[in-house]
């Protein structure tokens, strides 16, 4: 079977760089290389010396090790880093999956997290977020009943793209439960964590939680550093990582010297960095709760649970019509809900970006200008 187009990634290919005004982005605001290096206490000088030959292929010891510092019970001999999250996934996919083979998948999702199962033979089947008044959850109990069905892999991705999902502590280690009792194997996508609405709310990756469990992260979305193309698996299965290496030697072979470096020196400087992150969350959340409170008659919205995005409702227009409109009359970026596919009535709001206020201002004023 063919991979099928990534509608979403062909949506931002086609607006991405044309449209002047985000207010979907699924990234935090990023950092020059000069405010990265100020951050963490470093200076150009540090990288001048640092030869552009190969890296090995499981990541840079050092690097391995600053990243199992954020996974209890983990070590370095557990993480395989890669160019990107999404290479990641292709290669855990992979890994895990053979055609036949049953995949439960949160929906809606990052297609990939979908998407490269089926297109190696699996049969996906959906665990679908259920909307309960102005906030979508997940139900424990109907993936209990999915896993009753002999499942080869449960895929997650908490806290949740694009609906702000969060479960508590105790649903996440009901969930660890569920999945050692089917005895599915669990790929775990965190690619929000440590983005919760303060760090005690964050969970434990799924990685320390369940043996042989996979988790997914890397520096784009939490650390505000998505061009230097940097993720990494962690997981206490050898066997496992071994294949995904094997797979990597088709792909990109190895990561590059210079994300490397700076990819450490960012996981050194963690919580600096995430503390960014979360602040302008917090104040962008509270600029978008201002405005739905004036343009209540338009949209509806509710704040995520954790991470940087979540989903306003619209009242009347579709979600396509709308992003459109938008997109034409205010020059503001609006990803509708189609391309997650859901229904026609929802918008992706990206609360990370510096630009999110102007770009919510010029939103407020088309809507202004359209009564």
């Amino acid at each position: 079977m063919t991979l099928r187009p990534f509608q979403l990634e062909r949506f931002y290919a086609e607006h991405e760089f044309s449209v002047p005004l985000q207010l979907s982005a699924s990234d935090c605001e990023t950092l020059s290389v000069g405010e990265l290096l100020e951050t963490v206490g470093a200076s150009p000088p540090d990288l001048l010396d640092l030869r552009l030959g190969y890296t090995e292929t499981r990541g840079a010891p050092s690097l391995r090790e600053a990243i199992a510092e954020h996974y209890p019970g983990r070590g370095a001999q557990d993480v395989l880093v890669g160019n990107s999250p999404q290479e990641l996934i292709y290669l855990a996919v992979h890994a895990l999956v053979e055609p036949g083979d049953r995949v439960v998948v949160m929906r809606p999702c990052y297609a990939s997290l979908e998407e490269v199962a089926r297109s190696r033979g699996a049969e996906v089947i959906p665990w679908t977020a259920r909307r309960e008044g102005d906030v979508w959850r997940f139900d424990l109990d109907e993936l209990e009943e999915l896993l009753r069905t002999p499942t080869r892999l449960l895929v997650t991705n908490v806290p949740h793209n694009p609906t702000g999902f969060l479960p508590s502590p105790a649903e996440w280690e009901r969930l660890g439960r569920l999945v050692e009792a089917s005895g599915a194997r669990w790929f775990s996508d965190e690619m929000y964590h440590r983005l919760e609405r303060s760090p005690g709310d964050a969970l434990a990756p799924a990685a320390s939680l369940v043996q042989g469990a996979v988790s997914l992260w890397g520096l784009s979305k939490s650390f505000g550093l998505p061009g230097l193309r940097l993720g990494w698996l962690v997981s206490a299965d050898a066997d496992l990582l071994t294949r995904a290496e094997v797979h990597k030697d088709y792909l990109s072979i190895c990561a590059n010297g210079v994300s490397e470096a700076l990819g450490e020196r960012a996981l050194r400087a963690a919580g600096t960095l995430l503390d960014r992150s979360r602040a302008r969350i917090r104040a962008n959340a509270d600029l978008m709760a201002a405005f739905t409170e004036r343009h209540q008659d338009h949209v509806t919205w509710t704040p995520p649970q954790g991470g940087p995005v979540s989903l306003a409702t619209l009242t009347h227009e579709s979600a396509e019509a709308h992003s459109a409109r938008i997109r034409s009359e205010a020059g503001v970026l609006l990803v509708p809900s189609t391309l997650f596919g859901l229904e026609d009535r929802h918008l992706r709001i990206g609360l990370g970006r510096a630009e999110f206020p102007r770009a919510l201002e010029s939103w407020g004023q088309a809507l202004t200008d359209s009564r």
